[in-house]
């Protein structure tokens, strides 16, 4: 696993990440256009899988803004992110509410929390080394 992450930390790997993600957030908003069957799901949803993409906005503001310390939550001895909490607390509400046609939110749910995993531990845990 840390090889991926070394990976996305190039240049080629950040680009492909970045297009990954952009691509699968336009294929999840547009499938309900043109497959019956991604637009049922989509309206029993009553959510748009784009909220996916909010927390990961909100880690990049706040690392923009200069709060990368973040909030740290100690859980079972390990300092994990309150914004990777959150993201992942925002996948498993939308895939749950897309759970008739999971594959349409399932890989773009991954990979932001793939993001957030990045972005967070990244910048929060090297923060907080730096500080102690």
């Amino acid at each position: 696993m840390n090889g991926l992450f070394d990976f996305l930390s190039t240049t080629a790997g950040g680009l492909l990440l970045i297009a990954g993600t952009l691509g699968l957030a336009a294929a999840a908003t547009s499938a309900p256009r043109w497959n019956p069957g991604a637009r049922d799901a989509h309206n029993r949803a009553a959510v748009t899988p784009l909220w996916l993409l909010l927390p990961i906005l909100l880690g990049f503001f706040l690392v923009w803004w200069g709060n990368d310390a973040g909030i740290l939550v100690n859980a079972f001895g390990v300092k994990v992110p309150a914004l990777l909490i959150l993201q992942v607390a925002v996948a498993c509400w939308i895939v749950w509410r897309y759970r008739r046609w999971p594959f349409l939110v399932v890989p773009l749910a991954a990979l932001c929390c793939l993001w957030q995993w990045g972005l967070m531990m990244g910048a929060v845990i090297d923060g907080v080394n730096a500080l102690s």
